[in-house]
Order: structure tokens, then sequence, then C-alpha cells
């Protein structure tokens, strides 16, 4: 009798009926993985069709694990900040997806099949790389859904804080400062206390 009470336990939790993870976790556990370079953790982060498309390209490539996360997909992130990186990562705003906003059907025409989605989220996060060679911040939005119990990560899109030249226009002249395309700026009441003194 405890031999089926751990096997269904273990089925369990396997499938994430009981301890899934939440969907911040997840969204932890995927900059955890590339900042240890541990490829196993770091498929687990994505529905098994994207899981299954990483395992495939490292065999194919005749990468080892820990190379290939290394030296293919963030190989970048140690020659930008060092290879004593560290990732610190917080929340912001949650917003809960309507199934029309996430429809699969593309994901279906690539990868073949795809996964149920209970429930699907879009999650800003402030992500924070830090080494010795550099650092930079920068603001994600992560879409996650829940699949059979356990949440896996589908998209990230990256916030590059782009301003063109009109709306940063348009921002100083709200502050009532005066904005010149050349970048040089000048408050109207910082003039007027100059030409006081």
């Amino acid at each position: 009798a405890v031999v089926v009470i751990g096997v269904i336990v273990a089925v369990l939790y396997k499938s994430g009926v009981i301890f899934s993870s939440t969907k911040t976790e997840v969204i932890e556990k995927y900059f955890k993985s590339i900042q240890t370079s541990d490829f196993d953790s770091f498929v687990e982060c994505f529905p098994k069709e994207m899981k299954n498309e990483y395992e495939q390209q490292r065999t194919e490539g005749g990468y080892g694990k820990e190379q290939v996360m290394k030296e293919v997909l963030y190989g970048d992130f140690i020659e930008s900040y060092g290879s004593d990186y560290t990732i610190d990562v917080s929340f912001g705003r949650e917003t809960k997806l309507k199934e029309s906003e996430y429809d699969l059907s593309e994901y279906k025409s690539f990868y073949g099949s795809a996964p149920n989605v209970s429930e699907a989220y879009e999650i800003v996060t402030n992500v924070t790389f830090k080494g010795s060679k550099g650092s930079e911040d920068a603001k994600l939005y992560i879409y996650v859904g829940k699949c059979s119990g356990k949440w896996c990560i589908f998209n990230i899109t990256q916030d590059n804080g782009i301003v063109d030249e009109d709306t940063r226009a348009a921002l100083y002249e709200a502050a009532g400062i005066t904005y010149t395309a050349s970048g040089s700026s000048s408050s109207s009441s910082s003039s007027a206390a100059s030409s006081s003194s």
C-alpha cells in the first residue's frame, strides 16, 4: 500500500497537480538556470514542444548541456557582463490574458502540436544583470501559461524604452522645459533664476 501511495504521489507531482510552481517561480527558475548554466532546469521552464526543440538543437549541434548554455544560448551574457555575472529579478504588474489573447494556432503550426492552456498571464519583469565587465537593467514582458497544472514560459519581449524626438519634446514640454533636438534643454524657471543673478 505504501508503494502504491508513493507512485500516485510521484505521478501527481510530476504532472504538476500537487506542488506545482507559481507563475513567477517559473520565471525565477528560468533566470537561475541561465546564471548557473543548468540546461535541464532551463528546458523545464517551457512547454514540451519548445523543450524538445531545445534538446534536439543541442543534440544535433553536438553540444554538452553546460556548453550549449555558456557558448550558444547565453554566451553573450558572459561576454557583456563577465563569467561571474548575477541576475536579479523583480516583478511588476501581472495581467491575466483572455483566451482570445493567447491563441496558439501559430505555435501549433510551428511545433506540430500545442498544449492545453488553462490560464495565461503577461508579467512585467525587471531584470538586472551584473558582473565584472558591466551591468544592465532590462524591462521584460514575460508570457506564461498554465499547462496541465504546470506554469510554462511561452514568450519574452523586451521594452527597449525607445523614445523618438517628437515624444521626447512632448515630455519636456509637459514638464515646462524647453527642448532642442541637439539634446540641450533649459528650464524656463532656471533661465529666470540665472538672469536675476
